[in-house]
């Protein structure tokens, strides 16, 4: 027995994570050989779990306490995160992108010079990304509102926090999820894996539109932690969609899990095509 404690203290915190992750992962370690990758590994199942505790411990615990707090806040914090909330509405990125794929699909992209041809599919896929994330997502938060029909917080005083109304299609029962929040994530997680360097600046982004839900008595705590959450996993699922089909991104094995790094796949098949 003392020889095996001593054994396993002898690991590193780091060396521990890796053998966690190896051992929870074996599905992948499993995969035969020219089977496609898994869509779904276990990381996102890990992030779902954990965004569904904190997002049931802020039910119970603070949902109600946050809202009258940040409600009654000075003017000058309301007034901010007012002006900051509306980047989390979906039209001003889904109309924009919409017309620029629309537009660019068909272009007649034969009359362009081969710089301008690459320049161009970049840019094509990157919009096409984009557009995907924010209306996929946005898809299937808007129907699981519908369905948990749970009350905003301007009915907390009549009906509670906890009041919920299934199916009712009303834009007043249709807190949870966020749907700001969801947009907002999943534009943060595009930008992301577009320019990785700056990823901690998109995630404070995406944390402040989604606080400023809360401060504009929208949306409750819980609300927002699921949105965040779920619109930065289904990004990330469309990323691999994309990196089984080789366009845009790429498997990198990371450990034990899949992670994914971003790769402009069709710039680099044309210039490997015009080396030649």
């Amino acid at each position: 027995m003392a020889t095996s404690v001593s054994k396993h203290s002898g690991y590193t915190l780091s060396q521990r994570r890796k053998k966690f992750s190896k051992a929870v992962s074996r599905r992948n370690n499993r995969r035969p050989a020219g089977k496609p990758r898994s869509l779904w590994p276990v990381i996102y199942s890990d992030l779902l779990l954990a965004a569904a505790i904190m997002a049931l411990a802020s039910y119970f615990l603070f949902d109600e306490w946050a809202v009258r707090v940040a409600t009654g806040s000075s003017a000058g914090i309301i007034e901010f995160f007012g002006l900051i909330t509306d980047f989390g509405k979906a039209e001003w990125v889904l109309i924009p992108t919409g017309l620029v794929c629309l537009v660019l699909v068909f272009y007649n992209w034969q009359a362009l010079q081969p710089r301008r041809q690459l320049w161009l599919s970049n840019f094509l896929f990157d919009t096409w990304f984009l557009f995907v994330a924010v209306a996929g997502s946005g898809i299937l938060v808007s129907i699981f509102k519908i369905v948990v029909g749970r009350a905003r917080p301007k009915h907390l005083d009549a009906l509670g926090f906890g009041y919920f109304d299934p199916f009712r299609f009303e834009s007043s029962f249709a807190s949870f999820p966020s749907g700001h929040a969801t947009t907002i994530a999943a534009i943060a997680v595009v930008f992301a894996l577009r320019f990785p360097r700056y990823a901690a600046v998109f995630a404070v982004i995406a944390l402040a539109v989604g606080t400023s839900r809360v401060f504009v008595g929208a949306h409750y705590p819980s609300d927002v932690i699921f949105g965040l959450v779920f619109g930065a996993l289904f990004t990330l699922f469309v990323a691999r969609s994309f990196a089984r089909r080789q366009t845009g991104f790429r498997f990198v094995d990371s450990g034990a899990r899949e992670a994914m790094l971003p790769r402009r796949r069709i710039v680099h098949g044309l210039r490997s095509k015009q080396q030649r």
